[in-house]
């Protein structure tokens, strides 16, 4: 007889590889340890499924939240998209974005902002009683697991995140990025930072920290 799934959930490291808290949090007044709820019969753009309150009912142990950045390029040239999202701007949220991604020149910055922000949101809701904290290294992800809390990872997707970044790599050990996936040229390449596997921008010529 196969094993109760129940069983299995609750014994193994569950682990959502990839979700989008980050830039809807940014976008929301909401805090991350606020159920979300929408109340919209048809589409609500800034309805989150991730918080805190469904990653501890859904046993999630390891988060690894994508930070994506749209590309300011698809508004610059693309004027059907444009009139698109202005025709948002009524919904809350939507121009704090339109801002984010043309009116901040240096898109690396611009992640940043998001990863911060997420940072803080993720502290307010270990603060508020939620079992969940920030991990920037594996032995920071071994440490909120023995404590019984979901371990929250940075990720980036889109290369576009880089393109004003001379130094991308000082990023990524800052927060501890998890993986990066150059989605633009659809690649995307791996190695080892403090024992987590990663997708980075880093130079191939770097030695990978063990």
């Amino acid at each position: 007889m196969a094993a109760n799934p129940h069983s299995v959930h609750s014994s193994a490291t569950v682990i959502d590889m990839h979700c989008h808290p980050s830039l809807k949090g940014y976008l929301s007044t909401a805090g991350f340890a606020e159920a979300s709820r929408s109340t919209s019969p048809s589409w609500d753009p800034m309805h989150r499924r991730v918080t805190a309150e469904a990653l501890r009912d859904g046993g999630v142990d390891i988060v690894m939240s994508a930070i994506m950045l749209p590309e300011r390029q698809l508004l610059e040239h693309n004027s059907a998209l444009r009139l698109f999202v202005w025709g948002l701007s009524f919904l809350d949220g939507i121009d704090e974005l339109y801002e984010l991604v043309m009116g901040t020149p240096d898109q690396y910055a611009a992640t940043g902002r998001v990863m911060d922000r997420f940072e803080r949101s993720v502290e307010d809701a270990a603060q508020a009683g939620e079992r969940i904290a920030l991990a920037r290294t594996k032995g920071e992800v071994v440490e909120a697991l023995s404590a019984g809390e979901t371990a929250v990872l940075h990720t980036i997707e889109g290369a576009n995140s880089f393109e004003t970044a001379e130094a991308g790599p000082s990023t990524s050990t800052r927060y501890g990025i998890a993986c990066g996936a150059s989605t633009t040229a659809g690649s995307a390449w791996s190695r080892w930072r403090t024992g987590i596997p990663t997708r980075s921008q880093t130079p191939p010529t770097r030695s990978p920290a063990r």
